[in-house]
């Protein structure tokens, strides 16, 4: 009997990218059977499985990995984005040329505007950043069935930079899903966009067009966002989340296989009493390293080994050690794929490798971290309170090398890979 995967799998090439995208994310919330990685980008294309440089000799001091885009500020403050342009998330003064029949640029874009820019977060089809003087601006919208809340009090969506409605500033800036959340220098965490699981944080399941504070008097040092979950480091290292916990991905205890609607609206302190640097949160798994430099993760596992443990067990609520033994200093969670940094600047990859994601040179995903193969320098070091020196996205990765140029790889349908 051929199931709702496969038959969606069939059509996937004939949609859109918004339309593709959408169509994943119903199919991972519709049922346990359809895991995200049978479904994730089927049909991308053109496979990197190597990294390579991003196309423009720039120096650039961020860089973040959306699911089927990609964005960087330059060391001088500039914005560019590449990727899918589907719902203008790439934040151009123009509508780039058509990739076939995307709207896609293969090479960056610039940020359309004045603006000097030092943090930025690319997301599903939604792009925020933060300027020099830490104000929060978002671009692009929602996919379909899902609206626009860029958190500038409008459901509208924007080809170009609009201010996100607070007097507050931010040193940091997360996109997950459909929300996104940013930090304030005193460490007060404040998130706006779709809550129906509460992934604001906020206490309830209500949307927010403009930021609202996370229900917590917890001071954080660092936070991510994912597809309907949130995950913060506290000043004194304590790990929280919140929002869905369908597969454990809140890592507070362990839950029956495929949990729909489980969720939490404030945040919950992760299980296991550690101190982490950072926690970064996939699709549907959250991975973190501690303080001693470990690196855990927990949630959904099925068929993609995005938890590191070696295993095939379905899903995992509480952190579970990535086999291996080695020490990490920073770390990225994408769809089905997880990266992490060591103090030797090398980078790890394990998880799905569709397309390359992985960057290991090969196809085949891994339960076990495989080392991303350095081409042209080593990878740049991780800053866990502001964490954007590599992402990892629907099925591509990127990561900042130590000369100052940006590396991608894994899937360049939409361009997302950047050199070209």
């Amino acid at each position: 009997m051929t199931s709702h995967c496969q038959r969606a799998r069939r059509f996937l090439p004939s949609l859109s990218a918004a339309v593709r995208v959408a169509l994943l994310f119903m199919l991972s919330v519709a049922s346990g059977a359809c895991d995200v990685a049978a479904v994730n980008n089927p049909y991308a294309g053109r496979a990197v499985p190597t990294p390579v440089t991003v196309s423009g000799s720039r120096q650039y001091a961020r860089i973040s990995a959306g699911f089927f885009h990609s964005c960087a500020v330059t060391t001088s403050g500039q914005g560019w984005c590449w990727g899918s342009d589907e719902y203008r998330q790439l934040g151009a003064a123009s509508a780039p040329p058509l990739c076939g029949t995307f709207s896609c640029s293969r090479t960056p874009l610039r940020v359309a505007g004045p603006l000097a820019w030092s943090d930025i977060a690319a997301g599903v089809t939604s792009t925020c950043a933060l300027t020099t003087e830490g104000r929060a601006y978002c671009w692009g919208g929602g996919y379909p069935g899902v609206r626009t809340l860029l958190g500038d009090s409008t459901t509208a969506s924007s080809a170009t930079p609009v201010r996100v409605q607070t007097d507050s500033t931010f040193v940091a800036i997360t996109v997950g899903g459909a929300h996104s959340c940013a930090l304030t220098a005193g460490g007060t965490a404040m998130c706006w966009g779709e809550n129906q699981f509460g992934q604001l944080g906020d206490g309830t399941a209500t949307s927010r067009t403009a930021p609202m504070v996370v229900g917590s008097p917890i001071r954080f040092a660092s936070i991510d966002a994912s597809l309907s979950t949130t995950c913060a480091v506290a000043v004194d290292g304590i790990g929280y989340c919140w929002g869905s916990n369908r597969w454990g991905q809140l890592g507070v205890g362990e839950v029956p296989y495929n949990s729909f609607g489980l969720a939490e609206a404030r945040p919950r302190e992760v299980s296991g009493g550690r101190r982490w640097t950072q926690l970064a949160t996939g699709h549907e798994h959250t991975c973190g390293v501690t303080t001693a430099g470990a690196a855990l993760c927990w949630g959904l596992n099925e068929s993609a080994g995005q938890l590191g443990d070696g295993t095939v067990i379905s899903h995992r609520g509480v952190p579970s050690p990535v086999v291996g033994g080695r020490t990490y200093d920073g770390i990225a969670a994408g769809a089905v794929g997880t990266c992490a940094h060591t103090p030797g600047n090398e980078l790890y990859c394990w998880g799905s490798n569709y397309f390359g994601g992985l960057g290991n040179g090969e196809t085949q995903s891994s339960g076990v971290n495989r080392p991303v193969k350095n081409i042209g320098g080593a990878f740049r070091g991780g800053d866990a309170t502001r964490h954007h020196r590599m992402g990892m996205g629907g099925s591509h990765g990127c990561a900042l090398k130590t000369d100052g140029s940006a590396s991608c790889w894994g899937d360049a349908f939409y361009g997302q890979t950047g050199d070209r």
